[in-house]
This record gives structure tokens, sequence and C-alpha cells, in this order.
């Protein structure tokens, strides 16, 4: 039997390596149906995205929490009939959700997106909204009931499958779309089409997604008869008082957590707006917003999401430490975080600025280097965000909501601030989204350090910010040299694999030169030993 902590470990490694699919899979859509096919697709897929965000990490979140508390005091049938309860509403929220869409494409598709031509796209993605919510509860199901790894390798699954079929299904309208272009004498059938080959995969694989997670619950469910007919611990509940739960009392984490997915869909409306204000061509802004999400925007969102990841539910050691008053505990609990949390972001945030171009030309060639600026100007957005998050665990074992929903709502704010300021029409749209992505990471960081600071008494220890950054920025001028110097000769590979490795070497020299890490920590690296006794 796998222990709580290799299992947690082994369930965010699943889901970090669900996300790197998510986030990159637009690059082989990408190269299979063209600027204009991905754009129109990454937009439609934005809005599902959200939507999916929703159900799965904050409803299913929820009904996964009671589901817990309930199996946890052996209350078995409290827990079916929670889920009973969840599966009915989520059945007809997800119905209604994909009638919405499918009704009101053409309006979400030009007044939402911009995108006129992603009609529809939305249209073939309607049933995938009703799937994903039945899937959010069969999932919530699982994890209540403790499995979470067999959730995770499903998602996984799923996530796999949807880019398979999207290059396979795709690939199939596109040149479709290419018969009826050559007919009708426009080049743009081709990729509007495969858009639409792609919106249908995600349904298709939304829809086997759910089987299976009702295969499994059948499982399950069978295992369950034993103990529901032996369970005399349940109390029988009202339906109001789930329904309250999973709903209505919640509606503050709804707000925390759909604030910042949301500053996703912002900047590709103001986008959208300012270049259709300087007249540009709705196929031409696909492009440019394919190229963003696709290259830019991963590399800023996957290590934000990985950090949540593996962050995430610490605010319950803060709960019990406060509530016995063990303030000095949360303390230096909090300072051991950071000081992990430094060693790691700061090197990553400037390998990002220092890569941002051989990052992009690796992965998308000439056209990716055409928003490394964006890619450069967000890079420290990485740590912000991060930094935040951190903090934000401790303001959840403060109980704070109201706290964390006004630094989230002043972020979002921030965002569109900058985004209106910043995004241009012209060749500075790609920086104007990495710095709005910057500066509302920045305003969030700087509240949650003085809110955390208040509320604890709490002061950061500068060495801990000091010495990894330092170290990063040796790190960084090293690689700076190596892309400006030998870059274009190189090539992107191996400007990544070279500068890369000097990159780390210098970082670790001057981390331990400058004693960021502990003896722990040094013995783990290769040659620890060896570099101890130097040392010590």
């Amino acid at each position: 039997m796998m222990d709580l902590k290799k299992q947690k470990r082994s369930v965010n490694f699943m889901l970090t390596v669900t996300y790197v699919v998510i986030l990159f899979r637009l690059v082989p859509i990408h190269h299979a149906i063209g600027d204009l096919g991905a754009g129109m697709f990454a937009a439609g897929y934005l809005l599902f995205f959200l939507y999916d965000y929703f159900v799965r990490e904050i409803f299913s979140g929820n009904l996964t929490k009671l589901m817990n508390a309930k199996v946890k005091r052996e209350q078995y049938q409290d827990a079916e009939q929670a889920f009973d309860i969840a599966m009915f509403l989520s059945l007809a929220a997800g119905l209604l959700a994909a009638l919405i869409v499918f009704l009101l494409a053409p309006v979400l598709a030009g007044k939402l997106l911009g995108f006129t031509q992603a009609e529809k796209v939305l249209r073939y993605l309607a049933p995938a909204f009703c799937f994903a919510t039945v899937s959010a509860s069969f999932s919530s199901y699982l994890k209540g009931m403790g499995e979470h790894i067999n959730d995770s390798i499903v998602r996984l699954g799923t996530e796999l499958l949807v880019t398979l079929l999207c290059i396979v299904m795709s690939g199939f309208l596109y040149r479709k779309g290419q018969s009826v272009g050559a007919l009708l004498k426009q080049d743009a059938f081709a990729g509007i089409y495969g858009a639409q080959g792609c919106a249908l995969a995600v349904s298709v694989a939304t829809f086997l997604c759910m089987l299976i997670y009702f295969f499994l619950y059948l499982q399950m469910k069978v295992s369950m008869k034993r103990i529901l007919i032996k369970d005399t611990q349940s109390r029988y509940e009202p339906d109001a008082v789930y329904t309250r739960y999973l709903y209505i009392s919640s509606t503050l984490h709804y707000l925390n957590s759909m604030l910042l997915p949301l500053c996703l869909l912002l900047g590709e409306r103001v986008l959208v707006s300012k270049m259709k204000a300087a007249a540009v061509p709705e196929n031409t802004i696909a492009g440019i917003w394919s190229i963003y999400a696709g290259a830019a925007l991963p590399f800023l969102a996957l290590p934000a999401a990985a950090i949540c990841l593996y962050v995430r539910g610490t605010w319950y050691s803060y709960k019990r430490a406060l509530a016995r008053d063990e303030r000095k505990f949360v303390r230096d609990t909090i300072q051991a975080k950071m000081r992990r949390f430094c060693l790691v972001c700061f090197p990553m945030a400037v390998f990002v600025l220092v890569f941002s171009e051989p990052l992009l030309g690796f992965v998308y060639g000439e056209q990716g280097r055409l928003c490394a600026g964006a890619l450069s100007a967000g890079a420290f957005s990485i740590f912000f965000f991060g930094f935040g998050f951190v903090l934000m665990q401790v303001l959840l074992g403060l109980e704070k909501q109201l706290y964390i929903l006004a630094i989230h709502a002043a972020g979002f704010l921030t965002h569109l601030i900058a985004l209106e300021i910043f995004v241009k029409s012209g060749d500075a749209h790609y920086m104007g989204l990495g710095i709005a992505w910057l500066a509302s990471s920045l305003v969030m960081a700087a509240a949650y350090g003085f809110v955390v600071s208040m509320q604890l008494n709490y002061r950061y220890h500068i060495l801990n910010i000091s010495k990894p950054l330092v170290s990063a920025a040796g790190g960084g001028l090293v690689g700076f040299l190596v892309v400006r110097l030998a870059g274009s000769s190189l090539g992107s590979l191996m400007t990544l694999l070279i500068g890369g490795v000097l990159f780390m070497i210098v970082y670790l020299v001057l981390i331990i030169f400058l004693r960021g890490l502990t003896r722990k920590e040094i013995s783990r690296i290769p040659g620890g030993e060896f570099i101890m006794r130097m040392l010590y």
C-alpha cells in the first residue's frame, strides 16, 4: 500500500504532466492546421478550459472535501447522498451549459472571444461542457473515497487522448477544408475546418473520459454495498444542507479561484479588440493569438501551476497550528517554505528571462521568437505568482477569505489596466501581454506579503531572498552571454543545452559559496560529499 506522502507526490507529478500536455497541446496542433486554425481553436478552447477548471478544481474540490469528511466519520450513506445530489445538479448544470454554448455560439464567438469564425468551433465544443461536468462529479467520488491515483491516471489519459484525437481529426477536416477552399478560392477554410476538427476531438475525448469514470464508479459501488448496509453513523441530512455547502457557502472560494483564470480571457479579448480597432484582419489576429497562446503562455503558466500543485493544501497545517495559538511554529514554517521556494523559483524565472528566444525558437521556430518579448517581460511573474500562492495558504489557514478576494480583485484590476496601457496594435502587442502578467503578480505578491506580515508579525529574512537571487543573476549573466555571443551560430537547441548547463553550474557554485544550502541539501547534489569536505 502506497503511503500518503508517496501517493501525494505521485498525484502531483501526474497532474503536473497533465498541465504540460494541456499547455503545450497547441504546438503539434499549430504545425498540423496552421496559424489561423490554431488561433480559432485556442480562442474557443479557452472558454472550455475556464469552465472545466471551475467544475474540476472548484466545485469538484468542494464535493471531494465533503465526501472525505463523511468517509472519515464512517458516514458512508451520507457520502452517497451528497454525491447523488451533486450528480443531479451537475447533470442539470452541464446540460444547461452545453445548451447555452450551442445556442449562443454566434454571440459568444463574436462578442466575447472577438472571432466570428469561431462559432462552429464552439458548437462542436458544446457537448464537452456537459461531459466535463459529469466527469468532475465522478472524479470527486473517486477522490472522496481515497482513489486519488486512479483519478489522476484518468485525467492524464484523457488529456493525452484529446491531443491525439486533435491531431488526427483536425488533419482529416483540414484536408476537407482545403478541398472546399480550392472550390471557393479561399485559403482560410482549411484552418477553420481544422479548428472544428480539434473541437470535435475534445468532445469525443471528454465523452470517453466520462464513460471510464462511470465504469470506475460502478466498480466502486459494488465494493461499497456491504459497507453501506452496515452503516450506522450516517445522519441523513436534508438535501438542502449539501446543496448550500456545495454552491452557496463556497461563493467566496469560487470568486477567489476564478479571478486569475479570467485574466486569460481578458488578455485575449483586449488584444483582439485593440487589433480590430487598428483594422487588422481577423485571420491575422487569430494567428497572433495562436503563437502567444501556444508559445509564450505555456512557459509562463506551467511553472506557476506546478508550484500551486505542490504547495496547495498546506493551509491545513497552518489552521491546526493557529487553532493551538502556535504562531511561532507558523512563522518558522513560512520561513522554511519561503526559503525552499526562493531556491527553486529565482533560477526558474531568470532562466526563462534569459533563454526566452532559444526556448521559443526551439518549440515554434522563427514564429515563436516573435513573442520572446512577452516571455521575457512576464518571466518574473513565475516568482511573484508562486510567492503570493505560498502566502495565500497562510491566509486560508487564518480563514481570511475576504482578504484573499480583495487581493485577487486588485490583481485582476491591475491586469486590466496594464493590458489597456501596454497592449499595442503594432509589433509590441506580445510585450504588453507579458507586462500585464508581471504587473498583476507583483501587486498580488506585495499585498500578500504585507497582509501576512501584519497578521502574524512576520519579518521576511532578506538572506533567504538575496542569496538565491544573486546566484540566479550570476547564472543568468553567463546564460545571457552564451545567447548573445553564440546563440545565432549554435542554434536554439544547442544554445539551450550549453547555456542551460553553464547556468545551472554557476548557480549551484554561487549558492553553495554563499552558504545558501544546508549540509543535507548539499549532500544530495552529485559530488556533494566532496563539496562538504571542502567547505566544512
